[in-house]
């Protein structure tokens, strides 16, 4: 389901509360109290919702990132410390050893796909079924350095306990919670009123009730863990919400959970369905997924949508960054933090290279510098793990290249440089295409960016190389092609169509390479608008035009035969030119802030970006403002006023959008 901002409210909970009523617990489904307990704590901080939207600013930010392969995959190995709550009176309550050990076993399957049922996903949704590299283990140590069991039981007199988080405090009978900076605390009670767990999400929330909250006889899959809910999945939903997963409804009717690969679907599922299960238009609900409602023995499935949402929690800004660097897992004392060493650079093509050093296991990330030998600046980008694709390169290039080490006890210094050379450019070749008879009809004119081009008019040759021709193109930017037809005589209806080789491997055969097809009959300029994908590999490539009579041209290399019509060619470089795209640079300021009738908007826009989109949003995540298509003269936004004397008085977020990258202001309205 796709993200946008304008039902945050809906989906951004601080936590879940999961419910099996108990007189239909083997008909019902889970039911859940997210937003009633949203809105307790919203009544408490006020400020939590601006919070939440910058955390989703950043899971948005690392997305792209990923997606652009410029990180590099998590894999990290969470602490756990099981707080065992258990009435005095009530032995069964005081779960064993092996129940706790089987919950562990069922956790680190489900999260990297190697539990026993993951062959039950349907073929429809096998392609997004995925695993992580996220696992979990009993802490090692105590927060003191100590050695631990990674177990603590403690006995209350309390009979049952609720969703308050009354759980969470040795005061209100329950335990404390450890450093929820290194440990993910997972407290195991009998819990009231049919309810399964709950769980607070990343960037919200206080440390002291950071973590998830289990009932006891669904906690594993052995000892006193009963059916309907007793293969440990309730504790893998709620880790699941731990980790900043939604509910895969959306919370609303054909909701959003902020993931493109969970198709819409309508509400919870419960029990378990009949596959296909159709809603919301789709072709099934994924209601096998660990974030619907069904039964555990009907979970068994995470998408890779989901797994690079939970990932982004450990990358820079993310709310569960701090565990990259927690040694509660080791045995001993904590690794030491030095300097980077190993560096190696592989794969080395014309214009990327794959960057590699050795890891330490006391970093919680690390610093990579790159320069051309002899350029004065370093472009530094920083890594969650030990490798790093750099793309955007100059061919034939010697560039060199360090390391930092950052850890949580400081940061060390740089490595010493390395060294690699790009090799010279292979010349792509693209199928040929003579084109087709120009008597009747033709391309009078073809202007992109930089480009503005007439041709030369009826009779001139079928097929036209003006692949001398070039303009640059942002990926993750919209862009807008002018063009138009020559006629002889009456203006029949004409066939266009464009492609562009965005990866540049030689055709134009790949999905998304046909940019547009359209129809006309017009001899006046024509417009088409498209969006080269955030995906795009950096560098020159071809673009064909074609017009035809009659029908489209099916492909970029199929011949005309006895047609009337033509074929032109041009050069795009996708990106600057010049090396890799940055948002370095990307600033936005408002004067005044606060303001009531209008404020000034002054920004930098990422490098090469020409034009950017302006939002606003209230603190309820509704769009109350939207400016597209915002020109900027030299990378920069002089004095775009947006007015807000429609507005009510409150916090809301402007955000400024270009080039694939955001940025977010608070502003005031008075």
């Amino acid at each position: 389901m796709r993200l946008t901002f304008t039902n945050t409210l809906a989906a951004l909970a601080l936590g879940c509360t999961l419910w099996a009523s108990p007189a239909a617990a083997q008909s019902d489904k889970r039911n859940c109290a997210t937003m009633e307990v949203l809105e307790r704590e919203l009544q408490q901080n006020p400020d939590m919702r601006l919070k939440m939207q910058e955390a989703e600013a950043q899971t948005q930010a690392y997305l792209q990132e990923r997606a652009n392969g410029r990180v590099a995959l998590v894999n990290t190995t969470i602490p756990v410390i099981i707080h065992v709550v258990f009435r005095s009176s009530t032995a069964s309550d005081n779960i064993s050893d092996a129940q706790i050990n089987s919950q562990m076993a069922v956790l680190n399957a489900d999260f990297a796909r190697l539990n026993a049922d993951a062959n039950k996903v349907p073929s429809l949704f096998t392609g997004v079924a995925a695993g992580s590299g996220i696992q979990f283990c009993l802490a090692k140590t105590d927060p003191n350095g100590n050695p631990t069991t990674g177990i603590r039981r403690v006995a209350t007199t309390v009979a049952s306990f609720s969703g308050n988080n009354a759980i969470k405090y040795t005061a209100q009978g329950g335990d404390d919670a450890w450093d929820a900076t290194r440990y993910l605390n997972i407290w195991v009670g009998n819990l009231g009123g049919g309810l399964l767990g709950y769980a607070q999400f990343p960037n919200t929330g206080i440390l002291a009730t950071d973590g998830v909250v289990v009932l006891n006889t669904a906690f594993g899959n052995t000892g006193t863990a009963a059916a309907p809910y007793g293969l440990g999945r309730t504790t893998t939903h709620e880790v699941g919400h731990w980790l900043n997963l939604r509910h895969i409804w959306g919370d609303a009717n054909c909701g959003n959970d902020f993931v493109t690969d969970t198709p819409t679907q309508q509400t919870s599922n419960g029990g378990c369905p009949a596959f296909p299960k159709p809603s919301c238009s789709n072709t099934s609900d994924q209601w096998m997924n660990y974030m619907d409602y069904t039964f555990d023995a009907c979970m068994y499935m995470f998408s890779a949508g989901q797994i690079a949402r939970m990932e982004a929690t450990f990358a820079s800004g993310g709310g569960r960054t701090s565990f990259l660097s927690s040694t509660a897992c080791v045995t001993g004392p904590p690794p030491a933090c030095v300097t980077a060493s190993g560096l190696a650079a592989t794969a080395v093509t014309s214009s990327s290279a794959a960057l590699s050093w050795v890891a330490n296991s006391a970093a919680t990330s690390y610093n990579v510098q790159i320069r051309a030998v002899g350029a004065a600046n370093f472009t530094t980008t920083t890594s969650a793990g030990t490798s790093l694709t750099i793309t955007g390169l100059a061919l034939s290039t010697n560039y060199e290249w360090q390391v930092q080490t950052v850890c949580a006890s400081g940061t060390q210094p740089y490595s010493a440089l390395a060294t690699f050379t790009t090799t010279a450019v292979t010349a792509l070749t693209w199928c040929a295409n003579a084109g087709g008879s120009t008597a009747d009809e033709w391309i009078a004119s073809f202007a992109l960016g930089t480009i503005s081009n007439a041709s030369t008019g009826q009779n001139s040759p079928g097929y036209q190389d003006f692949s001398a021709l070039s303009t640059n193109l942002l990926p993750g930017t919209r862009y807008t092609a002018t063009y138009k037809t020559g006629y002889r005589g009456p203006k029949y209806t004409v066939y266009y169509r464009m492609w562009i080789d965005y990866n540049r491997d030689g055709d134009f055969l790949d999905a998304g390479e046909t940019v547009f097809s359209r129809t006309s009959s017009s001899a006046n300029n024509l417009t088409s608008s498209f969006t080269v994908p955030a995906t795009a590999t950096l560098g020159r490539t071809r673009l064909r035009i074609s017009i035809r009579f009659g029908a489209y041209l099916a492909s970029a290399c199929t011949a005309y035969g006895t047609g009337f019509g033509q074929v032109e060619d041009y050069t795009v470089i996708l990106g600057t030119g010049t090396g890799r795209l940055s948002n370095a640079g990307f600033t936005v300021a408002l004067a005044p802030n606060p303001a009531s009738s209008e404020t000034v908007v002054q920004a930098t826009l990422p490098q090469g970006a020409e034009a950017a989109t302006i939002r606003v949003t209230d603190m309820q995540g509704r769009q109350v403002y939207t400016a597209s298509d915002v020109k900027a003269t030299a990378g920069r936004i002089e004095g775009y006023a947006v007015p807000l004397s429609n507005l009510k008085a409150g916090i809301y977020i402007l955000q400024v959008e270009a080039a694939g990258y955001s940025k977010n202001v608070r502003l005031s309205v008075q």
